[in-house]
């Protein structure tokens, strides 16, 4: 026996599905409404298909953005640090030291 949910329907199903509810909510059902809804039924499983990669692509661009922010400051930091140590023109000690 199959559990209930596991039954797939069929398209017209969800295209009559759709119909009826446009109907109840007031459109006229007429051709230009039926397409619509095919249209937006034929969209969806690849608007869907779409979404994991697109989430995936965002949390890269974060995460490399964070990366590349966190590399510029050490940079930066360093070249200060740096820059605090190296002896100067007037043969004094850099600061830091004793």
């Amino acid at each position: 026996m199959r559990h209930p949910h596991s039954v797939q329907r069929k398209p017209a199903d969800h295209l009559s599905l759709l119909l009826a509810m446009a109907e109840t909510l007031g459109a006229t059902g007429d051709t230009a409404t039926r397409a619509t809804i095919g249209v937006m039924q034929a969209a969806v499983p690849y608007i869907l298909a779409l979404v994991p990669t697109i989430g995936l692509a965002t949390l890269f661009y974060f995460v490399m953005k964070a990366i590349l922010e966190s590399d510029r400051r050490e940079r930066i930091a360093q070249a200060k640090w740096e820059a605090e140590r190296r002896p100067t023109s007037t043969g004094s000690e850099p600061k830091g030291r004793g």
